[in-house]
């Protein structure tokens, strides 16, 4: 029977769940955190008043219990003052700390008893179930990978290209939430419950599968295969009628969804999966492609890491280029016409369909600026070798479009479409001298001033494109194409450049004033005219659009000045690996470790200076910091051998106490289980990320609750 003082404080358990929920999950959706701050700050208000007058022995108590995780935290803070410079990155680590101390401390006030926990606990599992389905159908909607996507492309990086964000760790609630409503479901009699939670599993199933995560593929392939073995052995037994183990409703529609989605991939045309996307109405079909080759390169790659990036794109988007039909290499919402009319239109090869482009073309955005482009031809060239490129344009004379133009971004070329001559068919022809790496070629549309093409009017038909590369020692007798654009092009160009850089100048922080400022000389100085996704690439990276860490920013400015290792440390990548970033950087700690400590660092550790030595290995660049991500490797580095026994005894600790429990708290085990495989090849300390700390601290706390509860009843 649930007390009366348990049910008076119900709101409070849901409130304080609700804000530790908020803090541990904001890697999933960063906004979180803003609702996180206001209601923590008022939820600790709130405590201090409550419990002033017993508030110091609490905290005594608390230090006391969990005195093997305050020493780690000790170690990491002078770790933390005895480096040679403050770091950003351990700063925000310390804060994440304390923040899950203090939540901690404010559980260790609330529960008293094993019933008030059991409670608490129950009030967890059921709302990671609802973060679990907002989570999901914020990342099947698509709203965070469009947004890494668009990024990707417009700084010119090829789409699939991890971003700075782990997304590893945004699926830890999708999965906390599988875990949960797969007990749930099997514990349950009703059959609309089974149905409920069935397609709840489905959900976060589509959500993993969307991810990309290797990690996750891995712990969701572990899952899919334990359930079905599990099924066949209850089948085998005959035992499905008398047990409630039956997962059918969701394992079929699973099995069948994965099968689709790999014949989809692997064994449709190209041309059907554009049809597919279309018929959904996607709206941006170059994204959509990008995206499903992203997710499908990061699980091939575990079976088979020979393939690059640009192999296995061309592997799955493989069609046979015919410059006659625009639905063989067009992307964007187009209409494919023919035959073809307007002014001049003999020049255009009399069997090639059109790939209009009007108002319901869907388009890319940046800084209230419409433009769409399509991907011609994107062969590797080596220096030397001259991309030849050529396109039939149509613009009709209704149209009110800024500029039409084929152009290459690898060494940036344009030519134009006369538009003083608007009304005619024009033949757009491209030379272009390449430089080592790829040579992309894209027939492009612009409009100013707007965020889409709703207000186009007319419209702009392309034909025949050809693309071909040309090899720099056979190339000799083709004349170097330098185009020449129209003077009311090139002014217009200039003016919106110079409004672009005016607006990048002006919300500049002081922190990188100085290095942007030398990409404007350079862009001032330069023969080329800077192509518009670079210019806009360097417009995002100059700003850091979360208010919060700006703030930190400016509060605890890092000092970025490099102080180098003095060993000569070399590692061997491993080649073809998909671990191999991760392989690459525990080699390299090692190497830091026995190379360059001393014994007294190896035995106390060197503080954080290899964390410049880190950005500096692998990004070179003096200004940025890494880690080996691995918690181990990272403890060895910052506090030696001595941290490094002190964190296996602690988890020594957090794992028997978990077992201790587990008969009544599997669910949570399972869990930390999880956190710890995620947090293996990314975590940077024994309490990062924050639901691994939370999750440290989990097990101390019910065992504090169970002896809490032992004195109550000696008492009794």
């Amino acid at each position: 029977m649930m007390s009366d003082a348990l049910i008076n404080n119900k709101k409070e358990y849901y409130s304080l769940t609700f804000i530790i929920l908020l803090f541990i999950f904001r890697t999933a959706i960063p906004i979180f955190k803003y609702p996180f701050i206001i209601l923590y700050f008022a939820h600790v208000s709130y405590a201090i008043i409550k419990y002033r007058s017993n508030l110091l022995s609490f905290i005594k108590e608390f230090i006391r219990h969990y005195l093997l995780i305050f020493a780690l935290v000790a170690i990491l803070l002078l770790s933390f003052l005895f480096s040679n410079k403050v770091y950003l990155i351990v700063f925000k680590d310390l804060a994440n700390i304390l923040v899950i101390l203090s939540l901690t401390f404010l559980l260790n006030l609330l529960l008293s008893s094993k019933s008030n926990f059991n409670f608490f606990i129950h009030t967890f599992y059921k709302l990671i179930i609802l973060f679990a389905i907002i989570i999901s159908i914020y990342g099947i909607t698509d709203l965070y990978s469009y947004e890494l996507l668009l990024f990707n492309r417009i700084a010119g990086k090829p789409i699939g290209e991890s971003s700075s964000i782990d997304y590893n760790f945004a699926l830890l609630p999708v999965f906390f939430g599988l875990v949960i409503c797969l007990f749930y479901l099997i514990r349950s009699n009703s059959f609309s419950n089974k149905i409920v939670y069935s397609f709840l599993l489905i959900i976060f199933s589509i959500n993993i599968l969307l991810s990309g995560s290797k990690r996750g593929i891995i712990i969701f392939g572990f899952i899919i295969i334990v359930l079905i073995l599990l099924q066949i052995y209850f089948l085998y037994k005959n035992l499905i009628k008398t047990s409630r183990f039956n997962l059918t409703w969701y394992l079929i529609p699973i099995i069948v969804i994965v099968s689709l989605s790999y014949l989809f991939t692997f064994n449709t045309t190209s041309s059907f999966k554009i049809k597919t996307l279309q018929f959904f109405n996607t709206k941006d079909i170059f994204l959509a492609k990008g995206k499903i080759t992203r997710i499908a390169y990061n699980y091939y790659k575990i079976l088979n890491s020979n393939f690059s990036y640009s192999e296995f794109n061309d592997m799955i988007w493989a069609s046979v280029f015919n410059p006659t039909d625009p639905d063989t290499w067009g992307t964007r919402n187009h209409k494919t016409i023919y035959p073809l009319i307007g002014e001049n239109v003999e020049i255009v090869p009399f069997d090639a369909k059109g790939y209009l482009l009007d108002n319901t073309c869907n388009a890319s955005t940046k800084e209230n600026n419409a433009y769409a482009y399509t991907l011609i031809g994107n062969d590797s060239v080596s220096v030397g070798d001259i991309v030849n490129a050529s396109v039939f344009c149509y613009v009709s004379e209704d149209c009110n479009v800024d500029w039409v133009r084929l152009s290459s971004e690898g060494a940036p070329r344009k030519t134009y479409y006369n538009l003083e001559n608007i009304g005619t068919w024009q033949k757009l022809t491209l030379n272009v001298k390449c430089n080592e790496g790829r040579g992309p070629v894209y027939l492009y549309i612009f409009k100013y001033g707007v965020s889409d093409f709703s207000s186009l009017t007319g419209h702009i038909i392309f034909a025949y494109p050809q693309y071909r590369t040309i090899n720099r020692d056979s190339s000799h007798s083709l004349l170097y194409f330098d185009h020449t654009e129209a003077i009311c092009i090139e002014t217009r160009l200039n003016q919106f450049k110079l409004t672009i850089l005016n607006k990048v100048k002006s919300k500049l922080t002081q922190y990188n004033f100085q290095q942007t400022s030398e990409k404007m000389k350079q862009y001032n100085s330069s023969m080329f005219h800077i192509s518009l996704p670079k210019l806009l690439s360097t417009y995002s990276q100059s700003n850091d659009p979360d208010p919060i860490r700006d703030f930190v920013a400016k509060m605890v400015s890092e000092d970025t000045t490099y102080l180098a290792y003095t060993s000569d440390i070399i590692i061997n990548p491993i080649s073809d690996n998909f671990l191999s970033s991760r392989t690459d950087r525990w080699q390299f700690a090692l190497k830091i470790f026995t190379k360059e400590y001393n014994w007294p660092r190896k035995l106390f550790g060197g503080g954080f200076a290899h964390l410049n030595w880190f950005g500096y290995y692998f990004y070179n660049d003096k200004t940025k910091s890494d880690y080996p991500h691995n918690p181990f490797l990272s403890i060895l580095l910052y506090s030696g051998i001595f941290g490094l026994i002190l964190n296996l005894y602690l988890l020594y600790k957090v794992i028997a106490i978990y077992i201790r429990y587990i008969k009544e708290y599997y669910i949570l085990f399972i869990l930390f289980c999880i956190i710890f495989y995620f947090s293996f090849f990314s975590a940077s300390n024994p309490l990062d990320p924050p639901v691994m700390g939370f999750f440290i601290m989990l097990p101390f706390l019910i065992d504090y609750v169970y002896k809490m509860d032992e004195k109550t009843k000696r008492k009794r």
